[in-house]
């Protein structure tokens, strides 16, 4: 912590090395989590194989932004102008410590980590195998045991944390975990140390088939991408991973295959509430690419390479982030859904798009999610009430000012969420600031959606009130525009969460 918080100029950069899995985001992580305080401004990039430099001087900026604690990084900005970002970031780095890390200094110190040492790596394998525990103590019986698993894994973090988890849902016995160890041995040649291929493959085993899909789904998200909890079990209902268990609702059961992802260690939290729950998850580099080998070999999903498009071949589920979507008609005739993360394109049975104007198409059929969050869109066309299939509408944050009426055709939807955008004069700055956004007006009869389960955000009239007794499985509900209620006695409340 010293070095880092130290002056000397030779300590500007620094670079960790080692094997994947090893350790090394979490090492820079936790520095850079305690010494962040130390400085007036701070910035967290995470940087793909496959990254867009237009983007990431978008996220700097954010980042400098949230993070300025002098509050003298320029507020108005447009964030559509990428040309001007490179040298408003070098502009402010001017005359400060991290402006040698901006001109990126050719001085720098390697850290190279090394696998664990005997004793740490036996503390983490009991530390996960036993995290049900207090006092995470391996009993006689198991410690023989422990040791193998231990050896096998060579020292590898991320090897040890995946085979201690594995161990904790099994029943705690020695003939569990010997049962575990043959099934480890049966895919193991003539390499006496555990590779991770084996490990995930024993893992997906484990685990039961809707939620080894919402696993092997989240794999199809790009590298590093952090996925939201909400859109993300919102999309495996969707995709008809959940299955119905008593009065439960298919999110809360959704709810339960996620927690059961993380506690496996086969998804990292990213974020949380103040009430400790998950905001936020992402994924393991090392886990999606040979989750992604799993998921092709098994035609369960793929990402679109537009120089090698074949490879979609026979594929249900396909993400892009470029490319000419038409090869999909082409190479994909059997697609089931598609994840779009720049582009726009309209097929199969669940569409995602975020952030990117897109030309709405409403003749999918077949269609259960159409996310348009944060899209250019301004209206909905009437054809719409084609889509009978659809559970999830989500365009929060677009341009909509009114719902067609043929959206109360949509029985089955379960979700509706959409706000309009105030169009202002400043410059666009993306996440930088809050941009506001007000409630559409409800369509008439939308007493006849009796399946949702959220409505937001609604402009406050008494045809309004008067419907909302009908929707009796409504579970999150918000209004605008309290004024109209000036009967109620809540006049002055903003919005109204139910």
């Amino acid at each position: 912590m010293e070095w880092v918080r130290g002056t000397d100029q030779q300590n500007m950069i620094a670079s960790v090395l080692g094997m994947g899995g090893i350790g090394k985001t979490a090492l820079v992580s936790h520095v850079y989590s305690i010494v962040k305080y130390d400085f007036n401004t701070f910035a967290w990039i995470m940087v793909s194989q496959r990254f867009d430099v237009d983007h990431l001087l978008q996220q700097i900026v954010r980042e400098f932004r949230k993070n300025d604690r002098r509050k003298e990084f320029p507020e108005d900005i447009d964030m559509t102008d990428c040309s001007i970002l490179q040298d408003i970031i070098r502009n402010y780095l001017k005359n400060r410590r991290i402006f040698e890390v901006a001109r990126l200094a050719p001085e720098s110190n390697i850290i190279y980590l090394e696998p664990l040492e005997k004793n740490d790596a036996q503390l983490l394998f009991y530390k996960e195998a036993f995290w049900r525990n207090n006092d995470m103590i391996c009993s006689q019986d198991k410690e023989q045991w422990a040791k193998t698993f231990v050896q096998k894994c060579n020292g590898l973090p991320i090897a040890i944390v995946c085979i201690g988890r594995l161990l904790s849902f099994r029943t705690p016995c020695s003939l569990e975990w010997e049962k575990v160890y043959k099934d480890i041995e049966m895919q193991l040649t003539n390499n006496p140390i555990i590779d991770m291929n084996i490990i995930l493959k024993v893992s997906l085993e484990d685990l039961r088939h809707n939620i080894r899909n919402c696993f092997m789904y989240c794999c199809l998200f790009p590298e590093k991408h952090v996925m939201q909890r909400k859109s993300l079990v919102r999309l495996w209902v969707a995709e008809g991973f959940v299955e119905e268990v008593g009065n439960r609702t298919l999110e809360e059961v959704a709810e339960d295959y996620l927690t059961e992802l993380i506690h496996r260690s086969l998804l990292v939290v990213v974020k949380r509430n103040d009430s400790g729950c998950v905001l936020e998850v992402q994924m393991h580099d090392i886990l999606r690419v040979l989750g992604l080998s799993k998921a092709r070999h098994e035609n369960f999903g793929s990402i679109l390479n537009p120089a090698k498009a074949y490879l979609i071949k026979g594929a249900r589920r396909v993400s892009t982030e470029c490319g000419d979507l038409a090869q999909l008609v082409e190479y994909a005739p059997h697609l089931r859904s598609l994840l779009v993360f720049q582009n726009s394109f309209t097929f199969g049975s669940l569409l995602q798009l975020s952030g990117y104007q897109i030309r709405p198409v409403f003749e999918l059929f077949n269609l259960r999610f159409l996310g348009l969050r944060r899209t250019r869109i301004s209206s909905l066309p009437r054809s719409i009430g084609r889509l009978k299939n659809l559970l999830v509408l989500d365009a929060w944050k677009c341009k909509i000012t009114k719902l067609p009426q043929e959206v109360t055709k949509l029985y089955k939807l379960t979700h509706l969420i959409l706000t309009h955008l105030i169009v202002t004069a400043k410059p666009v700055t993306s996440s930088l600031e809050f941009l506001p956004s007000v409630g559409v007006p409800a369509p008439t009869s939308i007493s006849s959606m009796k399946k949702l389960q959220s409505l937001l955000l609604m402009e406050a009239s008494a045809e309004m009130v008067r419907c909302i007794g009908a929707l009796v499985e409504l579970r999150t509900f918000r209004i605008s525009n309290m004024t109209q209620l000036t009967r109620l006695g809540i006049a002055n409340t903003k919005w109204l969460p139910l």
